[in-house]
């Protein structure tokens, strides 16, 4: 996993990632444009960052303005962007962006099987929730909240029905209660307080 997050990490340093700071590691090798594929109200630009002649990158783009007006002339939004992270030619991360360039969504497919495992969401350009697959499934069965980039709260679906049964509750960054559904409705019916955990 660790080695997985890495790699991810360099692909990013050598892209830009959060509002498309262009920031390039020293041994990378500079991306290459390859096309812009343009459409009615969009182009896509396709990047070439490993030096293979095949896309890598693609950033996609929102085009503001009326469609009267040339392309040229009308204001290019940047709205996503793909990476194929491990070079096998398929797409292993997605991040979505707000009109205003932040961040507002990353997906990652963590172990190359072709599913997207955890999935971050993002408000004004804070980390607010993860969703995780671990058993790496399409669907998640670990949730994360976070407050002002801090662990407040995780959600764990111990039973695989979809729905969070065990719910643990952390302050400054330490974990102090667990909670159970014991009955399937979604919420908490019982706790364990935890004292002294350096979670």
């Amino acid at each position: 996993m660790k080695k997985i997050m890495m790699c991810f990490a360099l692909v990013l340093v050598s892209t830009g990632c959060a509002g498309d700071k262009k920031v390039v590691k020293k041994d990378a090798p500079p991306p290459a444009m390859l096309a812009v594929e343009v459409k009615k109200d969009a182009e896509i630009e396709k990047y070439d960052i490993n030096g293979d002649k095949k896309p890598d990158v693609w950033k996609f783009y929102n085009l503001d303005g009326t469609k009267e007006t040339p392309n040229a002339q009308r204001k290019r939004i940047l709205a996503a962007k793909h990476m194929d992270v491990n070079f096998d030619e398929k797409v292993d991360m997605k991040i979505k962006y707000n009109k205003f360039g932040a961040v507002v969504q990353e997906q990652m497919d963590l172990d190359f099987d072709g599913k997207f495992d955890a999935t971050d969401f993002y408000a004004n350009g804070t980390l607010v929730k993860r969703a995780l697959a671990m058993n790496f499934s399409a669907e998640p069965n670990v949730w994360k909240f976070f407050s002002k980039g801090r662990l407040t709260r995780k959600e764990k679906d111990t039973n695989r029905n979809g729905k969070p049964d065990q719910f643990e509750y952390y302050e400054k960054g330490k974990l102090t209660r667990i909670g159970y559904d014991r009955d399937g409705d979604g919420k908490p019916d019982d706790f364990d307080q935890v004292s002294n955990s350096a979670k």
